[in-house]
């Protein structure tokens, strides 16, 4: 016969009472009688690890905070993105090429001869000495 030794506060005893249990007794039920005390319901929700208001307010606040930072950064990104709209994309930096060509090529031919181009493609500046006695 095995015997079971458990440590009993509840009752008239003293918490350093033990009371022997055998395993016969438990598997039949015939444990000796002790008087149960009461249980309040929040001892009996924690023990079963349900959240008390304390920390369901506390999480509500971190999710509230955590809801207002999201929604800023939303709004920064929102930003970014009508910025980054305005920025000229590969198609417009081509268009933007094609029409400084053309204008290149119209004041070639209004300039026509009057300004010959150097080999670099500059306009060669006339050059003038003074000449002292």
């Amino acid at each position: 016969m095995t015997q079971t030794e458990s440590a009993s506060t509840v009752g008239s005893g003293s918490p350093t009472e033990t009371n022997v249990v055998t395993t016969d007794q438990v598997g039949t039920g015939e444990i000796p009688s002790q008087s149960r005390g009461d249980v309040s319901a929040v001892t009996v929700a924690r023990m079963m690890g349900l959240a008390t208001l304390g920390e369901v307010k506390l999480i509500e606040s971190k999710v509230e905070l955590l809801t207002t930072k999201l929604s800023s950064v939303q709004v920064k990104l929102e930003k970014i993105f009508t910025v980054m709209q305005g920025i000229p994309s590969g198609a417009d930096l081509e268009r933007i090429d094609l029409h400084i060509g053309a204008i290149k090529n119209m004041l070639k031919e209004v300039l026509g001869d009057k300004a010959p181009a150097t080999p670099e493609g500059e306009a060669k500046k006339p050059s003038s000495k003074i000449v002292t006695n």
